[in-house]
């Protein structure tokens, strides 16, 4: 029997029942659309009046919990008509670093949609939007809401203004015995913008919950270790997006032999050990040292990161334009290399290189 771990692309039913049917175990998560939304709501509510079925994650960042349910998952498969069932663990997780930066997102939205919501309605001048009618002004403020993803947590107060102005009736100039008549201008604004926030609190408490399912018993997979192995497992599948991505490309292959398909995908596959292998060590390194590295990221050469990738640390490099320059004088030879930069020193070091091995290419080499 095998675990097989795998993304939200083999949490259809149907897989699932396909992996029972050959007695093996499954670890995935679903995705977060359609039914699982209703699932996931339904279990928060559950929980909500009983806090203390919520736990602790170990081994995970601080401030990880989650809670467990299991049900009873049924599949029939279309083309043979046979029914599977089978009893499936439901683990219920919250993050740290997921509800951080879901609550941060959050953040931000609301500020963003308090300001577009004032600028609705400005100050009155030629070229700016006017609303008549109230119901124009509350569209307007829906598709706002909508657009940031804010629904429900703002609260906009509406002002009705109104204005009288004589005006004659008819066209043309105004005469001392010419009718008149009182024309009432009414404009709607958008005065106060308030955060609802009971609302908010509660949004922000339902941020950063994912479900994950298993069919392995928890004496073979507990909680905390489930989702342990699963998020080892996105590093593994990073691994595949370069092989069928750039740098690395495995497709198109413009080969026509089978041998040479053999041998190219071999190579390709090499070459993205050998990434992974220079992640891993640089990685392991800086946490081990408790460092970071600067000067990875073109745009901004100040950012720091203790989690660089293999692509970026080799950019990095080939942005150091080394060039090896032979010299020729009085029939004396020399040569001339490229000093490196701090940061790519640093990265021979944290691979494990000295980086002497990289000067000793400048040394003399005939006479």
């Amino acid at each position: 029997m095998f675990c097989i771990w795998g993304t939200v692309k083999m949490a259809a039913g149907s897989t699932r029942a396909y992996l029972v049917r050959t007695e093996d175990f499954y670890l995935t998560s679903l995705p977060m659309t359609g039914k699982t939304k209703e699932l996931l709501n339904d279990l928060l509510d559950s929980v909500e009046g009983h806090p203390g079925e919520v736990q602790d994650l170990f081994g995970l960042p601080d401030g990880s919990v989650g809670f467990e349910r299991s049900r009873t998952e049924r599949c029939v498969d279309k083309e043979t008509k046979q029914a599977t069932e089978w009893k499936e663990r439901l683990l219920v997780v919250r993050t740290a670093d997921t509800a951080k930066r879901l609550n941060d997102d959050l953040s931000e939205r609301l500020e963003q949609a308090e300001q577009a919501l004032k600028r609705l309605t400005p100050e009155a001048g030629r070229g700016k939007t006017v609303f008549r009618t109230e119901d124009e002004l509350r569209k307007a403020i829906t598709e706002t809401l909508e657009k940031f993803d804010v629904k429900g947590l703002l609260a906009v107060t509406l002002e009705r203004c109104e204005t009288m102005e004589t005006k004659y009736v008819g066209r043309g100039r105004g005469g001392k015995n010419r009718p008149t008549h009182e024309v009432v201008d009414t404009r709607y604004f958008v005065r106060v913008v308030k955060q609802c926030q009971a609302a908010i609190e509660h949004c922000r408490n339902r941020l950063g919950w994912r479900i994950f399912v298993t069919n392995k018993p928890c004496e073979e997979l507990p909680f905390s270790q489930a989702i342990i192995e699963y998020r080892k497992g996105w590093c593994l599948e990073r691994g595949f997006h370069v092989l069928k991505d750039q740098p690395l490309g495995i497709s198109p292959l413009y080969v026509q032999t089978d041998v040479q398909i053999t041998g190219l995908t071999h190579l390709l596959l090499l070459a993205n050990r050998i990434l992974s292998e220079i992640e891993l060590r640089v990685r392991s390194s800086l946490r081990a040292k408790g460092q970071t590295l600067e000067g990875l990221c073109l745009g901004s050469p100040k950012k720091e990161t203790a989690t660089p990738t293999a692509v970026s640390l080799l950019k990095k490099v080939s942005r150091e334009e080394i060039t090896l320059t032979k010299i020729i004088a009085d029939r004396e030879v020399s040569y001339h290399l490229t000093p490196l930069s701090a940061t790519a020193v640093k990265i021979l070091r944290h691979l494990g290189i000295n980086p002497s091995i990289y000067e000793g290419l400048a040394e003399k080499r005939e006479t």
